[in-house]
C-alpha cells in the first residue's frame, strides 16, 4: 500500500484485513516500465536529509501557509533568504504532497525575510490573550484576535490568515473566511486588501 496526497493505491503483495492478500486479477498483464524522468526524482529525494521523525505531512491547500510560518519562525531566529530557503527546500521535499515549484520557495522566503529579526510569534501572543478572557462565540475570538493584533501595530494594516485561525479556533478555515465577511459587514473590520500571497489571509484595520 502506497500513500499519497489525500489518497492511496493499494497493489499485491499488501495484506487485506481479512487476513488475505491481494492478488492481480490479470497476473499475465505486464506493469508499464517506471519513467526514468521519475526513478530520477524519486532518487534525488531519497538521497536528501529528512527532517526530524514526526514531522506531519502538509497537503495541497495549506503548504503555503505552512511553509510561510516555518519560514518566518526561523526569520524570527535569525535566518537569513539564503538559509531559510535551504530549509524550505528540505521541509518542501519530503513534506508538501506534492512539492511546491522552486520559484514559490523562492518568493517565500523573500517574503520571511523581510520581517525584523526576533521577537515571539504576534499571532501567538494576541491569541494567549483572547484565550485569557471569556467569549460566547469563534467570531467573537477573531474579533478579539484582530484588535490584539491591531494593539500591537497601531496604525498599521493586520493579517488574518484563515488556516492559522481556524486552527486555534478548532474550525474548517472556511468558517474564518466567513466570520471575517461579517465582521466587515457589521463595521468591525475594515478590507484594505482581499488576499495575502501564500497566507490565505487578508490585510485588515479593525475600525
Amino acid at each position: 500500500m502506497f500513500g499519497g496526497g489525500g489518497g492511496y493505491v493499494v497493489a499485491p503483495p499488501s495484506l487485506h484485513a481479512s487476513g488475505l492478500r491481494y492478488e492481480w486479477e490479470h497476473p499475465e498483464w505486464a506493469l508499464a516500465p517506471l519513467p526514468m524522468s521519475l526513478l530520477r526524482t524519486l532518487t534525488e529525494s531519497l538521497a536528501s536529509p529528512e527532517p526530524a521523525s514526526g514531522s506531519s505531512r502538509i497537503f495541497e491547500g495549506h503548504r503555503n501557509d505552512a511553509l510561510f510560518r516555518f519560514a518566518c519562525a526561523h526569520r524570527r531566529r535569525g535566518g537569513g533568504e539564503a538559509l531559510i530557503y535551504e530549509r524550505l527546500v528540505v521541509q518542501n521535499r519530503w513534506r508538501c504532497c506534492p512539492p511546491l515549484p522552486d520559484l514559490e520557495l523562492k518568493s517565500i522566503a523573500a517574503s520571511a525575510a523581510k520581517y525584523p529579526i526576533g521577537g515571539p510569534d504576534p499571532l501567538e501572543t494576541a491569541w494567549a490573550k483572547v484565550e485569557a478572557k471569556l467569549h460566547f462565540s469563534r467570531e467573537g475570538k477573531l474579533l478579539s484576535l484582530a484588535r490584539h493584533l491591531q494593539e500591537a501595530r497601531p496604525n498599521m494594516p493586520i493579517a488574518l490568515p484563515q488556516v492559522r485561525i481556524g486552527q486555534s479556533l478548532g474550525c474548517d478555515p472556511t468558517l474564518v473566511s466567513r466570520y471575517r465577511r461579517r465582521l466587515v459587514d457589521k463595521g468591525h473590520i475594515h478590507l484594505l486588501k482581499e488576499s495575502v500571497p501564500r497566507r490565505y489571509a487578508g490585510f485588515y484595520v479593525v475600525l
